[in-house]
């Protein structure tokens, strides 16, 4: 077991008291610093949106994304999803700790284009994706 490192010195802040988003991007961040996975394998052929998992609209998104830098292969499903990954704090954080590739235009991407497979996902009400 290797332990990765970053070059973010405790990456993000924590946010205020009780801030489920920085919470949450806080410690996504700081498990994946801990238990970074070496294979990503998504399967979006239907997703979740809105409220998430457990409440949410099922979507048919018809996507799959397997990747060796789980960065690459998280800001990759952001994006197909409708969102701006650079306002996704942890993502935003892990590629400005060196912890994998954050800009889409510099992955190797091999199947459909990108922006031919956009699906836009429904936010959720409780999660907003802004830099704190």
């Amino acid at each position: 077991h290797q332990r990765r490192t970053s070059k973010v010195n405790n990456g993000m802040q924590k946010g205020a008291e009780g801030d489920s988003n920085a919470i949450l991007a806080y410690n996504t961040f700081h498990m994946a610093v801990e238990a970074y996975p070496k294979l990503v394998v998504t399967d979006g052929f239907e997703g979740m949106e809105g409220r998430g998992t457990s409440q949410g609209t099922p979507t048919a998104s018809r996507m799959a994304i397997a990747s060796v830098d789980p960065l690459a292969a998280n800001t990759l499903g952001a994006a197909m999803m409708g969102f701006n990954p650079k306002k996704i704090l942890y993502l935003a954080s892990m590629a400005e700790g060196g912890m994998g590739q954050g800009d889409i235009a510099r992955m190797n991407i091999l199947g459909d284009r990108p922006e031919e497979c956009i699906h836009p996902f429904a936010p959720s009400p409780t999660l907003n994706f802004s830099a704190v």
